[in-house]
């Protein structure tokens, strides 16, 4: 028959496991870190791909004319540009050219320049 182990060689056992477990996780993660995000060539060819690729090119488009509308009153910069009688429609207008902008930038991610520049 087996012997039991008593309560304190049990817990003993558990917590070893348990470290154990943290420290693979923990050491595959700073290897992929090593290996992938720091190093510099790895990262860039990795976001390289990523950049060239249509969905990502939209969804960054987005992303950077939000967080352009977010931070830029983009009407209070057209007003003083309108004519005095035409200031009313800086609103209406600013609406419109955030979705010219987002195809400008989604054009603007496609070209090569951009793609040269990221790498």
């Amino acid at each position: 028959m087996a012997a039991r182990l008593g309560r304190g060689r049990r817990l003993a056992v558990y917590s070893l496991v348990v470290i154990a477990s943290a420290l693979v996780v923990l050491g595959v993660l700073a290897t992929w870190l090593n290996r992938v995000a720091l190093d510099n060539e790895t990262y860039t060819d990795a976001s390289s791909e990523l950049l060239q690729q249509p969905e990502v090119q939209h969804a960054l488009s987005i992303y950077l004319v939000d967080e352009l509308y977010a931070n830029v009153d983009v009407a209070a910069q057209i007003q003083p540009l309108l004519p005095p009688q035409a200031q009313g429609l800086a609103g209406p207008a600013s609406a419109l050219l955030r979705d010219y902008a987002q195809r400008s930038a989604e054009r603007l991610l496609q070209s090569d320049a951009i793609q040269q520049t990221w790498k």
